[in-house]
């Protein structure tokens, strides 16, 4: 085999094409160990949806020394490993047997996506790898996660505004004060984050938002003030033509009366 499966903690099915012999049709999942460090930094007390519904993945077999977090519920096969992980070298490697994606009906990708924390198990995948440590109360990095989430969404909103305010001549300069701050609590929230002080960080998050939605209003406010004006200098164009219209109007219909009609004129040849 590969470097890759020397280094997994599974062993894949012989047999070619692979595809035909290490599918399974159709199986729910179990978890096994919910008190492992990867698993309870994840709410799978709730069993989530995917684990519930029948959907295709990989049959492969345990290596001796893994450790099996969860399994396939497949009499067929004899329930075997979904989640096996286990520390080799330096390294560690994590071998998960359902899909990451698809498209409904396909595997368990599309209802594995669908959940709500997602994300935290790609992110708590990564960092268990990495063997940093995973904090247990699973709701507050979620929550952070979200809100920075969101951060990231209305920030760059906002920069779109800015630079609408900016084209139509507004003033940004107390924007860009208030977008100084915000990136001085972002930066120390991150520092809080990368350190593992994820209540520190989650109340950073909250104060971030809150700053972000105030500089949202001051933004709205000077947008207005902008438009003011370019809505008085059309005003002013607008009232301006149709001045000189009426004016051009005026003289050349109602003071006709002010000019004689020429009735006719003789040639000199006719003197």
């Amino acid at each position: 085999g590969s470097f890759a499966e020397e280094v997994l903690p599974v062993e894949i099915p012989s047999g070619k094409p692979a595809i035909k012999h290490n599918w399974l049709r159709q199986n729910t999942m179990e978890i096994l160990r919910p008190e492992h460090e990867f698993m309870a930094s994840l709410p799978y007390e709730q069993e989530p949806l995917y684990l519930r519904l029948p959907v295709d993945g990989q049959l492969v077999w345990l290596k001796p020394g893994a450790d099996q977090l969860a399994r396939w519920i497949s009499h067929e096969f004899g329930n075997p490993p979904l989640y096996v992980t286990w520390d080799i070298g330096k390294g560690r490697t994590f071998a998960m047997l359902h899909d990451w994606t698809g498209s409904e009906g396909e595997g368990g990708g599309y209802y594995f996506h669908q959940w709500e924390y997602y994300r935290d198990y790609a992110i708590n995948m990564m960092l268990f790898l990495a063997k940093r440590g995973l904090y247990p109360d699973h709701l507050v990095v979620h929550q952070y996660r979200e809100e920075v989430h969101n951060l990231a969404i209305g920030r760059s909103l906002l920069l779109s505004l800015v630079d609408f305010i900016d084209r139509f001549g507004g003033n940004t300069r107390r924007i860009d004060q208030e977008m100084s701050t915000l990136r001085s609590i972002l930066s120390e929230t991150q520092e809080h984050y990368l350190d593992q002080e994820f209540e520190a960080a989650l109340s950073g998050a909250h104060d971030a938002l809150a700053k972000l939605r105030e500089i949202e209003e001051i933004s709205v406010d000077i947008k207005n003030q902008a438009l003011l004006w370019v809505y008085i200098v059309e005003w002013l164009g607008v009232t301006g033509v149709s001045l000189l219209s009426g004016t051009i109007v005026w003289t050349l219909m109602i003071r006709r009366r002010l000019y004689r009609e020429v009735g006719m004129t003789r040639s000199s040849g006719m003197d």
